[in-house]
Formats: C-alpha cells, structure tokens, sequence
C-alpha cells in the first residue's frame, strides 16, 4: 500500500527523471521497512490468547459494576426504613463483603496477569509489546475507576445515613420533649 500510494504521488508532483532516480533507494528503503516491520509476533495464536484473557477480565469488571448497582439498590433501601428489616442490613453487608472480596481477588488476578504477560513479552517485537502493555495498562485504569466509583458510593452512603441518623435523633429529641413536658402538664 505503501508503494502505491509513493508510486501515486510521484506521478502527480510529475518528477522529473533525475528524481525519480534519487527516489528509487527511498523507495527501496521503504520496501526494506516493510518487510522487517511485523506488526503481530510469529505466533498469533499468543495474541489471540491474551486478547481472550483481557477479555474474560472486562467480563468480569461489568458483573462487578452490576453488583454494585445490586449495592447501591440496597442503599437505598435501606435508607428509605432503616429499622424495619434486620435482614436487610445482613444481606447488605454480605453482599459488600462478597464485592470486596471479588475486588481484591480480581486486583490479584490482574497484577499477576500484568507481571506473567510482561515478563514473557520483553522480547517481542516492539509493537507486540505496546499493544500488549496498551491493553494491560486500560484494563488496569478500568480497574481503578471501578474501586474509586465504589469507594465513593461508600462514602455517599455513609454521609446519607449519617444526616439520617441526626434527622431520626432530633425527632426522637422532639418527641421525648413534648412527652416530658405533656407528662407534666
């Protein structure tokens, strides 16, 4: 494609023939660049495997994010009666255990994924590796954004239980009062 398109443009610009003759070790040059130039290693098949591999771990990131959107339902329910069901409360906390264990199990996975694949690719071609640590360093941003999402969403839910809290406390603070001084009456 690269000729062509050389081939192309030389005869557009029209040269002359004593350029055309400087141009043929350029074009000679290229066609060395080209050939040298692998973009996928020898063997496909270890592309394919590892683009399988980030594949199965983004997989994995979208069910963490469905659980958490599983947490944030079961924020919000239990903000809107927060004394009505004990179980309530005990599923939540199962349920967040379960994430964070899926969370540190999955940063394991990565980190491991991440130090095998670079280990074995330092010897690949350049554009092997790039591509490889390209995807590795994505899905690891991705990773990152999830647990800051997360920490963050823990973060709302507490600071929204805790103005719940003061709310109930201060009703409860006005009831006692006009109970105290009702009794008194």
């Amino acid at each position: 494609m690269v000729k062509d398109r050389l081939i192309e443009f030389q005869e557009k610009s029209k040269l002359s023939s004593k350029n055309r003759g400087k141009n043929d070790s350029v074009r000679l040059h290229i066609d060395e660049i080209i050939e040298s130039f692998d973009l996928l290693e020898d063997n496909p098949a270890g592309i394919e495997r590892f683009l399988e591999e980030i594949k199965n771990l983004n997989d994995m990131m979208e069910r963490m994010e469905e659980n958490m959107i599983s947490i944030s339902e079961f924020q919000d329910l239990i903000l809107e009666s927060p004394l009505d069901d004990l179980n309530l409360l005990k599923d939540y906390s199962a349920l967040v255990d379960l994430f964070k264990t899926n969370l540190y199990s999955f940063n394991n996975t990565l980190k491991e994924f991440m130090n095998h694949e670079i280990s074995l690719n330092k010897n690949d071609g350049k554009a092997t590796f790039r591509i490889r640590k390209n995807q590795m360093m994505t899905t690891n941003k991705k990773f990152l954004d999830l647990m800051i999402k997360f920490n963050d969403d823990q973060a709302s839910y507490l600071e929204r239980s805790e103005q719940y809290k003061n709310f109930y406390l201060k009703i409860s603070k006005y009831k006692i009062l006009t109970l105290i001084q009702g009794a008194e009456n």
